[in-house]
């Protein structure tokens, strides 16, 4: 395992490489070939958003949605993006503000909703008939990702506490409530994405020390080949630099 505190000019460089600049089939629909800053490859994305759900994926079932490549071209950059089910780390296509802004916390700003996609609600509604609380979360990240907010909250009501609260925390920090959020995440059981996500919360709400602490413990346990480990050892390398 490699020694901490990083070198956030490495870092910056490995995650970048990790973004993917390919054009590639996905489904029905291409990904677009400009989108600001550093693009992204939607099927690295999709492994990505399986990867932080975690032991819920079902990577057999979990095909991917006709309309991901245009999602996933269509949203801006990000800055504070938590591990959670349909998210990806390479949505921090600009690292910039992450060294420019001395409080994080302006730049997690309002977003608009996302424009609808062909063929992603009826995706949805299929697996929500399954039933299947790993489908649910899965079609509630993706909605999420797409800031359809209410209808990721009715999925989710049908999946017990214990198995959602990850991704109750995520919605409520997309929502906005980002003191909620980390206060939920405060509370789950200690796994990787959990820690990762705590980290990403006391970094952007300004409690440096405390985001060290946790993304370290995330990064010792996520997989060095994964988006995940490298964007938390990226924003650990933004911590240590905040005393």
């Amino acid at each position: 395992m490699n020694q901490f505190p990083p070198n956030i000019d490495e870092l910056t460089a490995r995650y970048l490489q990790r973004s993917g600049d390919e054009t590639i089939p996905v489904g029905d629909v291409e990904a677009y070939d400009a989108v600001p800053a550093h693009a992204v490859d939607p099927r690295t994305a999709w492994e990505s958003g399986l990867e932080a759900s975690g032991d819920l994926a079902d990577k057999t079932i979990c095909k991917i949605p006709s309309g991901w490549s245009t999602l996933v071209a269509a949203l801006e950059s990000q800055t504070a993006v938590p591990m959670a089910a349909g998210s990806f780390p390479q949505a921090v296509r600009d690292w910039l503000p992450l060294i420019q802004n001395a409080d994080l916390s302006k730049t997690l700003r309002t977003q608009e909703p996302v424009a609808e996609v062909a063929g992603l609600t009826t995706w949805v509604e299929n697996l929500a008939k399954s039933g299947d609380p790993r489908n649910l979360i899965l079609a509630a990240g993706v909605l999420r990702l797409s800031r359809r907010f209410d209808e990721a909250a009715r999925l989710l009501e049908g999946v017990a506490p214990d198995i959602a609260g990850n991704e109750l925390a995520a919605l409520a920090w997309a929502r906005g409530d980002h003191s909620g959020a980390r206060s939920q995440w405060a509370k789950l059981p200690k796994t990787a994405a959990t820690r990762f996500n705590c980290g990403m919360a006391e970094l952007f709400l300004g409690d440096a020390v405390s985001a060290r602490r946790e993304l370290k413990a995330a990064a010792d346990l996520l997989p060095e080949n994964s988006g995940w480990h490298q964007l938390a050892r990226l924003y650990l390398a933004v911590a240590e630099t905040r005393g």
